[in-house]
């Protein structure tokens, strides 16, 4: 029974050892296929900031379509994440012209009580945009407290603003 338990215990960790080895890679190709092209800051009298990212997704052996992804992320005074609206855009450009054909709205909440009010998502010509309201629920009533616009544009040469 003991040498029948021991087996088991080396056959878990060993299967443990064999994921944590698999997240590695998986995380590690991830940081590779994305490149930040912009980063900018905006503090507000609070001590409250928002960030805005715009990253390249990389789009496997296909140089005429670009993916891309804009983000804000509320702070609070504490370097805390409250939440995150993302676009992702995808786009076709050929050196003459480029096309917005897809766009994708993602929000994410780190903090409790807050709720989306709002999201419309378009695309076009070469500009994917949104726009989200983000509300908070204080004893059920829900009170709209951020509009978050955000735009992601792609030019001929397949760059990203």
């Amino acid at each position: 029974m003991v040498n029948h338990f021991r087996k088991l215990i080396v056959a878990l960790t060993l299967v443990l050892f064999v994921f944590s080895l698999f997240s590695v890679s998986v995380t590690a190709m991830n940081e590779k296929e994305a490149t930040i092209v912009s980063r900018s800051i905006f503090t507000y009298l609070d001590g409250s900031y928002d960030e805005i990212i715009i990253i390249q997704l990389q789009t496997p052996n296909n140089r005429a379509v670009k993916s891309g992804q804009i983000s804000r992320t509320h702070y609070t005074d504490d370097n805390e994440a409250v939440w995150k609206v993302t676009l992702t855009g995808t786009y076709t450009y050929n050196g003459v012209t480029s096309s917005c054909i897809n766009a994708v709205t993602n929000v994410t909440f780190y903090k409790p009580n807050w709720v989306v009010v709002s999201e419309n998502t378009s695309h076009s010509g070469n500009t994917a945009s949104t726009n989200v309201v983000l509300g908070y629920n204080v004893l059920g009533t829900v009170v709209p407290l951020a509009n978050v616009n955000l735009s992601l544009s792609c030019d001929k040469d397949g760059n990203l603003s």
